[in-house]
């Protein structure tokens, strides 16, 4: 019987620490995907640049891309936020609160 105690906790343990674990790869992946996001624009922008596809001539018909690389480069600090607040929020909103009420 001792044995089979000591079996359950240490299944309960795998349990625990698979999902840190999966928990800690969700919130990297975030933040990867929020980084990545920011920075493709910016060198996707700077590379039509040093190719010299945008010019000074040609540059008020790429301006939704530079407009879409800007607002992505500053909206990266607001996803970082995200990514730090989203295990509290979750965990506030597994404890039966509601959306709201979870941050």
């Amino acid at each position: 019987q001792q044995q089979q105690q000591q079996q359950q906790q240490q299944q309960r343990r795998l349990r625990t620490t698979n999902k840190r674990t999966k928990m800690i790869a969700a919130q990297a992946t975030h933040y990867v995907v929020i980084f990545t996001n920011s920075l493709f624009w910016q060198v996707l922008l700077r590379q039509l640049d040093g190719w010299r596809v945008i010019t000074p001539d040609n540059e008020s018909s790429w301006f939704l891309l530079i407009l879409v690389a800007q607002f992505f480069s500053a909206s990266a600090g607001f996803g970082n936020l995200w990514v730090y607040i989203r295990p509290r929020y979750l965990r506030n909103r597994r404890k039966a609160m509601g959306r709201s009420d979870a941050l």
